[in-house]
């Protein structure tokens, strides 16, 4: 009951996320195409290959971290091609760490967390890192909230704690301290 739950809840995310995701991208794939049509090339492929990974893991409770970790660069690219040298992402992860599990979509989630609440300007340039540390994988961000009209409602974060306690393998640490905010998830072995 609790797993059937947890699928509702996941699909109803993805359905939130999409078209806000989709519109954000198909405004940014609008300005590049005069400006630089190879690049758009390329965007249309990664926003492809995130969008084929979202629909291959909707039903798997985990999967290599090297996959997650493939679509997030995918996603980061998207991003990245979006705001500039306004967002700085890092991803390092050992070689022997990819062969891991972890919950499906959760870097995903936690990437458009880290845009959806906080300043990214020229002025203000978000730096997010990704790693490994303590058998866990470390999703990291400096701290510059907007000013929300709406609370954050959690759901995204609540969901991936959810699904990682049904797992059984630990349990989501997140850590604000001022500076930055911080999400840690379990990494599953084989």
């Amino acid at each position: 009951l609790k797993r059937e739950s947890l699928n509702a809840e996941l699909n109803a995310l993805r359905t939130q996320v999409n078209p806000h995701f989709l519109f954000n991208n198909l405004n940014t794939l609008s300005s590049i195409i005069p400006e630089n049509p190879d690049m758009a090339v390329e965007f249309v492929q990664q926003l492809s290959k995130v969008y084929r990974h979202i629909l291959e893991v909707q039903d798997e409770q985990s999967i290599p971290l090297k996959d997650e970790l493939d679509v997030l660069r995918a996603y980061a690219f998207l991003l990245q091609t979006r705001f500039g040298d306004n967002l700085d992402i890092t991803i390092d992860v050992p070689e022997e760490k990819l062969k891991k599990r972890i919950v499906p979509l959760s870097l995903q989630i936690l990437m458009e967390n880290a845009i959806k609440h906080n300043i990214v300007s020229e002025e203000k340039p978000l730096k997010v890192s990704v790693f490994a540390e303590n058998g866990k994988l470390v999703v990291s961000n400096n701290l510059q909230k907007k000013n929300q009209v709406n609370e954050s409602t959690g759901i995204g974060l609540d969901n991936i704690r959810n699904r990682c306690k049904l797992m059984g393998n630990g349990q989501v640490e997140v850590m604000e301290n001022g500076t930055s905010f911080t999400v840690s998830i379990p990494l599953i072995e084989n």
